[in-house]
């Protein structure tokens, strides 16, 4: 006696439907179908996976092999030769059906689900597909590195990032892979670059904070760290006596060195507490943009606030998530989200001391946080010139990247390095830390004003634009939701996990579960 033993349906790779949406002949995409249909049919492995039928015999508890069949050639030679046999060729798709083609199959390769017969079919596709711009070279790099399997933790990073049209010139190991597989001339485009105009601190600034420590030296030009704070008090004593007020950067620097130092250790021989949490790093940063943006009108949101353009994009792509296996609404939570009225400007990230796998990993999402940000600022304003600027930490050490629109994809470019002293000896070079970071505030208020006088103009001319002749044009398309990839999260655990398990962004549970988004369109001052 036999019995059928049915396991839940899992969703499919529905190259089918991506293949009739690709061309408007009929004929042609019925022809395909039928081709891919017979592959699977003639590709069927020789044990059933979960999710289908078999057949038992209840009597001796074993399967009945006479339904089995047993392919003389590996799956994907299969699929080709059947293709081959009906002198068929799958047709070159647009750019944002491989864009959604290769978004499903990243999904499914990375939850371990993509099938042989669809990782053929992908690579016929693939091989049929032509280029003409950066964002389809990318999209077709995508699309390659699906099909070899994603078997590092770079390679993931490159898929994500390629699929989401980045281009990630700031991490070695990734930016390899991006020069494997793009054409050399558009690699030497994307590496010459100009270089970010930064507001530098002035002369007497840099001489005031170089007295305060001369000052404080023994007399083996050691900085001593009891001294310090007469010193500071002495050149801010003298600052009031020339009439300068406390909103100047001279005081604003002689302010942060007089917080920071209290902080640090004034013997080589003491440790550093290497254990301290990501929310004391953070606290010590943000401590010091405090000083830079009193009075200014750049709103800082922190406490993991969720990030309002993911959020967008994760409703957007809903559907995808649902037909391949997962289910995701809400957005991406992040440390440090600068705002002014409501409009998003750059995304922050923190870490505490981890491992370089977990910092390419906050690299990796941060890089396309920004990256909706900047291209979700371009959609509403009728601006091209618009970088970001934005920071990643681990411990008491970051940088500072910029992200620019390059054609039609987008470039990570680093900046600077950063880094808040742990010993006093460290406060010599620290000059340069705090440059950088007054020159990420006066970018960010330049990104601020530029934003906000075109989002005025914009509304103020639209005022007419029903009831007169108008040359205003505004940006009502909505696939730029559609093409920034993010990881579908798993729940956290109620369970203790290793810090290099727990984290909240792109952690290793979170890769092993990644996915990609697809189709192309507190605290406060």
């Amino acid at each position: 006696m036999l019995c059928t033993l049915k396991a839940e349906k899992q969703p499919t790779f529905n190259v089918e439907n991506l293949i009739c949406q690709s061309t408007g002949n009929i004929g042609e995409s019925s022809q395909a179908v039928i081709c891919v249909q017979q592959a699977r049919r003639d590709g069927a492995p020789t044990e059933s996976p979960p999710g289908t039928q078999q057949e038992v015999n209840e009597e001796h508890d074993e399967p009945d092999i006479t339904q089995q069949q047993q392919p003389k050639t590996p799956l994907p030679q299969q699929i080709s030769i059947v293709l081959q046999q009906n002198k068929f060729a799958l047709p070159p798709l647009a750019q944002q059906s491989l864009h959604k083609m290769a978004f499903a199959a990243g999904l499914r390769r990375i939850n371990n689900s993509l099938s042989a017969a669809d990782t053929a079919i992908l690579a016929e596709v693939a091989s049929k597909y032509e280029p003409s711009t950066p964002a389809q070279w990318l999209d077709l790099m995508a699309a390659r590195l699906v099909i070899q399997g994603l078997d590092t933790d770079e390679h993931i990073a490159a898929m994500k990032l390629a699929a989401s049209h980045i281009v990630d010139t700031v991490n070695p190991k990734v930016f390899s892979i991006f020069k494997h597989h793009l054409p050399q001339d558009l690699c030497l485009a994307i590496t010459n670059h100009h270089d970010l105009a930064m507001k530098r601190l002035a002369d007497g600034t840099r001489a005031i904070y170089s007295r305060t420590l001369d000052d404080a030296r023994d007399e083996h030009g050691e900085i001593v760290k009891e001294k310090l704070g007469p010193s500071i008090c002495k050149q801010k004593l003298a600052l009031y006596q020339q009439g300068v007020t406390d909103d100047a950067e001279a005081h604003q620097v002689l302010n942060i060195l007089n917080f920071v130092y209290l902080g640090c250790m004034a013997d080589w021989a003491d440790q550093v507490d290497f254990q301290a949490s990501e929310l004391t790093h953070y606290r010590r940063v943000a401590s010091v943009l405090d000083f830079m943006l009193h009075n200014k009108p750049l709103k800082l949101i922190d406490g993991e606030h969720v990030c309002k353009v993911t959020r967008e994009i994760s409703k957007a792509n809903s559907s995808i998530y649902k037909e391949n296996g997962v289910s995701i609404t809400f957005g991406r939570r992040v440390d440090l989200l600068v705002t002014c009225q409501g409009i998003e400007l750059t995304s922050n990230e923190w870490k505490r001391n981890v491992s370089s796998k977990i910092i390419a990993q906050q690299q990796c999402k941060n890089a396309r946080l920004n990256k909706a940000i900047l291209k979700s600022i371009l959609a509403r304003v009728p601006l091209s010139n618009i970088e970001i600027l934005a920071m990643d930490w681990a411990g008491s050490s970051g940088y500072l990247f910029s992200l620019r629109n390059h054609d039609d994809l987008y470039v990570v470019r680093h900046h600077a390095n950063l880094s808040i002293p742990d010993y006093v000896g460290e406060l010599q070079d620290f000059i340069d830390t705090i440059e950088h970071l007054f020159g990420w505030v006066q970018h960010n208020l330049r990104v601020k004003d530029t934003v906000l006088a075109a989002r005025f103009l914009t509304r103020k001319r639209g005022i007419m634009h029903d009831v007169v002749p108008s040359t205003l044009t505004t940006n009502t398309d909505e696939s730029w939701h559609h093409d920034t990839f993010f990881s579908p999260r798993k729940r956290r655990s109620s369970m203790k996990r290793d810090d290099e398990q727990a984290d909240d962004s792109e952690s290793d549970l979170e890769a092993q579960a990644a996915a990609l988004i697809m189709n192309s369109p507190s605290r406060s001052h």
